[in-house]
């Protein structure tokens, strides 16, 4: 199996798209730019730590690197809210990013948490 047939790379792969596509705009502010340049430094780390985490194949490697994504998805949230609340970015197009986003968030979530039950059940001598 190939990372990419990762259902939840899948999706951060086309959140980063989507997200590159809303972002350009050639003529912005710099503070604009700033907060657009720090937005696509994250939402392009998720997908960027699911694959080289599943490149580690399981274990704690493998769930730290998922972790990672989660914390960018988090981040990728947060830029979302800034730009949304300050009206540089209009609601509807950050509410749907942040709802692919979100769902991203789940899934790492239930995966991580998995992940270390699985980790905790392999030293339990039954």
């Amino acid at each position: 199996m190939n990372y990419k047939e990762l259902i939840v790379w899948q999706k951060a792969h086309a959140l980063a798209l989507n997200t590159i596509k809303v972002t350009e705009n050639p003529n912005r502010s710099y503070a604009v730019d700033m907060i657009m340049k720090q937005l696509l430094r994250a939402v392009t780390s998720i997908g960027a730590n699911i694959a080289e985490g599943y490149g580690r194949h399981e274990g704690k490697e493998y769930t730290r690197f998922l972790q990672i994504a989660y914390g960018s998805a988090n981040e990728t949230d947060n830029w979302l809210n800034v730009l949304k609340d300050s009206g540089l970015m209009k609601p509807v197009i950050a509410s749907g990013l942040m709802e692919n986003n979100q769902e991203i968030l789940k899934m790492l979530g239930t995966i991580i948490r998995k992940m270390k039950e699985k980790s905790r059940g392999q030293g339990v001598i039954t």
